[in-house]
């Protein structure tokens, strides 16, 4: 089930994130979460994130240093959180084709060597263009506007 957080202090479009779970091999599992505007990427481990808190704790930390390594402003410490479940199928269909191409490349990666580069992949999905209306875009272009 993919869910949407909603964050107080942005406007419009740029309040809203898609999470969902993503396992590979059914050992490895992540939660990939993506801004609905621009399809940003960000993967959590699961492992060690047991609770509802410690997963949002980690969302806020990580969303604030992804923003201020960006000069997007972001106070993750001053959030109202509304979790819903995903409905928008656009949205829904982005996190499925992400989360067959970041799955596809880790299961890659453990064949050639063992490992899983959780840091390349979200570059790989970050510069990975979509198709939208206005015409292609990467996650990365479209979150630097």
């Amino acid at each position: 089930m993919t869910m949407v957080l909603h964050f107080s202090s942005a406007l419009g479009r740029e309040d809203s994130w898609s999470a969902d779970i993503l396992k590979v091999n059914g050992k490895e599992s992540m939660v990939l979460v993506m801004h609905d505007a621009s399809q940003w990427p960000i993967l959590i481990p699961i492992e060690g994130c047991r609770t509802y808190e410690k997963f949002m704790t980690l969302l806020m930390i990580m969303l604030g240093g992804n923003c201020r390594a960006r000069n997007k402003p972001f106070d993750h410490e001053n959030q109202q959180i509304l979790l819903t479940r995903r409905t928008n199928r656009t949205l829904i269909g982005y996190m499925n084709d992400a989360k067959r191409c970041a799955s596809l490349t880790a299961e890659a990666q453990l064949e050639a060597n063992g490992t899983i580069n959780w840091s390349q992949i979200i570059h790989s999905l970050a510069h990975t263009p979509y198709n939208s209306k206005d015409g292609f875009f990467t996650p990365q272009d479209k979150f630097l506007a």
